[in-house]
């Protein structure tokens, strides 16, 4: 509330696919829209996965960025 001028640093992942996130860079490019239609620009930052990423989100050094987990085992007390 009462910013003018929003702009938010989006952090996403390079050279890596997970069950999460098969494709990284195409979700940035469409949260990345919805973000600019409500008026907030977005700066891209892409990193590679390991370490740079990683590194950065763990940091805190994005105010946006995209994470998951999945299941390590198959059982459903995992889920």
């Amino acid at each position: 509330a009462g910013e003018e001028k929003l702009s938010i640093d989006f952090c996403y992942p390079t050279e890596v696919t997970r069950p999460y996130m098969p494709a990284p860079q195409d979700m940035f490019e469409l949260m990345k829209a919805d973000l600019e239609k409500a008026g907030i620009t977005v700066k891209p930052k892409a990193m590679k996965w390991a370490p740079d990423y990683l590194d950065a989100t763990e940091a805190g050094s994005c105010a946006l960025h995209m994470l998951g987990w999945t299941g390590d085992f198959n059982d459903g007390y995992n889920f």
